[in-house]
C-alpha cells in the first residue's frame, strides 16, 4: 500500500475509498501509516474519517495515538461525536488520563457511558 495514495484519496474527499484503505491498514497491521493517520485524525473535520482512523489506530496499538485521542476528546468540535474516540482508547493504558475521562461523564449519553 502506498502512503501517497492514501493522502491523495483523503485530500480528494473520496471518503469511501479512504475508509477502505484505512480499514485495510488496520487489517494488515501496517504501522508505517501511523504518522499519516495521526495527522489526519487531528485535522479532519469528517466524523466518519476521524472514527475510522481512531479505530484503526486502536487496532494498530500504537500508544502514540493516546494523546491525540485525548486532545480530540477535549476539543469542542467533537462534542456529540466522542463515543468512538473513547472506544478506541479502551485498547490503551490511559490510567494517567483518568481526570480527562472523568470530565466527560457529563457529556452526551454515549460519551458518558464510554468514559465510565
Amino acid at each position: 500500500m502506498n502512503k501517497m495514495r492514501l493522502e491523495e484519496v483523503i485530500e480528494s474527499g473520496d471518503l469511501k475509498e479512504a475508509v477502505r484503505i484505512i480499514e485495510e491498514i488496520g487489517e494488515k497491521l501496517d504501522h508505517t501509516f501511523t504518522p499519516i493517520l495521526l495527522r489526519y485524525l487531528a485535522t479532519t473535520d469528517s466524523v466518519l474519517l476521524r472514527n475510522v482512523i481512531a479505530i484503526t489506530l486502536a487496532d494498530l496499538g500504537d500508544s502514540e495515538a493516546v494523546l491525540p485521542l485525548i486532545d480530540l476528546l477535549r476539543n469542542p468540535k467533537t462534542k456529540g461525536n466522542r463515543g468512538t474516540l473513547l472506544y478506541a482508547l479502551e485498547f490503551f493504558d490511559v490510567s494517567t488520563h483518568v481526570v480527562a475521562l472523568v470530565d466527560l461523564l457529563d457529556d452526551t449519553f454515549e460519551a458518558s457511558r464510554q468514559s465510565y
